[in-house]
Parts: C-alpha cells; structure tokens; sequence
C-alpha cells in the first residue's frame, strides 16, 4: 500500500512531465487503475476456482500494470497527436492509431505474456503464480488500452492537449527543417 500511495503522485508527475498536457498525463493513470483493477479481478477468479496464488504476485501486478499503462499511453496518445496534426477528425485519427499503435501493442502484450509464462518452467509455486500474473496483466493492459483509451481519446479529440501551457507546447518540425542524416534516411526507409 505504501508503495503503490508513492506511485501513483509520481506516475502522475512523470506522465505530466512527457505528456505536457494534464489532460494527457491523467490518461496513463486511468490505464494504469483499470489495468491493476482487472487484473485483480481475474486473478480472483483464478485463485478462487483454478489455482492458489501467491501473495507475491501482487507486487509484480502493481509494478507491471503501471509500467505498461504508461507505455502504451504514451504509443497512443502520441500517435493519436500524430493523426490529428495530420489533419485528421478525431473518430479518424483514433482509428489510425489502433490501426498502427494498436497492432504493436497487441504484439507487445503478447510477447510480455509469453516471457512472462516462461516462468513455469519451473516448480516453485511462487514463480508459477508470478507467471500466471505476469502473464495476465499484459493482456488486461492491452484490453484496457485498446478499449477504454482508444475511446477517450476519440471523445476528446483535440481536448487531449486542453489545459497546456503554452511554453509546453511542443511544435514539430517540418519536412525541410529535419537534419538529413544517415539515421534519418535509415528511419524513412
């Protein structure tokens, strides 16, 4: 509990640090709450009717879910930021961003998942309830993000970055004032 009372203001500083925008830096917090609390929705639906889990996996939900909550926040909002620079409607650029940042999320979730799972490998039974957490949080974490991000964003629109000071706003730079590097032309490939 301690821990998790310390997280949470400073997942809230960090996010509004790279986000910007406290509208957006609110986001991986919601991912993260809805994350942390769905996975231990199943997990005590596996503890009460599957297999007995350990204690310790409750420390690896918590640390896991927020790490990931702002990860994928941050591929979506940002790209979701890159789809309405581009001009598009919110509906549209939330769209493209579950067509781009939703597939590597997806990807990411299931990659974490099978690492995760690894774990049982091994017959010490705290290390199974480690996989077994390890590897359900991920996928709750894509849910949460794929879902209920996707669908605030695209409610929000351009109210996303509502509320920035003007010295946070960030301008991108255009085509011509890119440096043309080998590392710039290897990324435009």
């Amino acid at each position: 509990l301690r821990a998790e009372l310390i997280a949470m203001p400073l997942l809230i500083l960090l996010s509004l640090w790279i986000f910007r925008s406290p509208i957006a830096a609110l986001l991986p917090v919601l991912v993260g709450a809805g994350t942390v609390m769905g996975t231990f929705l199943t997990l005590r639906l596996i503890n009460a009717g599957v297999y007995e889990l350990s204690v310790f996996a409750l420390n690896l939900v918590t640390g896991l879910g927020l790490g990931l909550a702002i990860d994928y926040s941050l591929l979506m909002v940002s790209r979701f930021r890159e789809e309405l620079a581009a001009g598009a409607q919110p509906r549209a650029a939330a769209r493209g961003t579950m067509l781009t940042a939703g597939r590597t999320i997806v990807f990411s979730a299931l990659t974490v998942s099978a690492a995760m799972l690894s774990l049982l490998a091994f017959p010490l039974g705290f290390l199974r309830s480690m996989a077994i957490a390890g590897a359900v949080v991920p996928l709750v974490a894509c849910l949460v993000a794929l879902t209920i991000l996707s669908s605030v964003l695209a409610l929000l629109g351009t109210r996303v970055d509502a509320l920035t000071p003007a010295r946070f706003v960030r301008r991108e730079p255009t085509d011509a004032e890119l440096p043309r590097t080998r590392w710039y032309r290897l990324a435009r490939c």
